[in-house]
């Protein structure tokens, strides 16, 4: 596990990224809540916190029109949660979701974290997984990484996504 002074062993910071509209606010309070939420674009960020088996863990939201490049907010992070809206066409927020994960991964605070990339919307879905790796060119990626399809309004889904996340934080 990646050690920072002045952090809380038993909790986890995880940055959650993506662009407006994929889900990600809509997740994390269908996660810690368990409810669905009438939801309005998040600005700057929003803090969660869950215990998930035996750790804490504490989701920084970003908001998605912010340009994750030029944010301050991965200080002692652990693990990141990338989330693609899999029901967007091959166009310019395709484009712009792999620019702005690109530029999330060139940050140094972030070199070596967990990457989960959650493919949203599964149950509208119109990019497949393995076509989001292609787009997103995962394979070229020195992170670990994982991708899994999910629903923000099916809580079991991110928990279970949430299970290699939290498994490869602790290695």
């Amino acid at each position: 596990m990646r050690g920072c002074l002045g952090c809380a062993h038993e909790t986890h910071k995880i940055v959650v990224c993506g662009l407006g509209g994929s889900g990600k606010t809509q997740m994390l309070y269908k996660l810690v809540l368990n409810q669905d939420v009438q939801m309005h674009p998040t600005v700057g960020f929003n803090l969660e916190s869950l215990q998930h088996s035996s750790n804490t863990l504490e989701f920084w939201d970003i908001g998605g029109s912010y340009q994750t490049n030029q944010l301050h907010y991965y200080h002692c992070t652990k693990g990141i949660v990338f989330v693609v809206d899999s029901s967007d066409n091959i166009d310019a927020r395709i484009k712009l979701a792999r620019e702005n994960l690109q530029a999330l991964l060139g940050n140094p605070e972030l070199t070596g974290l967990p990457l989960l990339v959650t493919a949203n919307k599964a149950d509208i879905c119109k990019l497949t997984n393995d076509e989001i790796i292609e787009y997103f060119n995962l394979n070229s990626i020195q992170n670990t990484w994982h991708i899994v399809s999910v629903s923000a309004f099916d809580r079991d889904s991110v928990i279970q996504a949430l299970n290699w996340l939290c498994f490869n934080m602790n290695q």
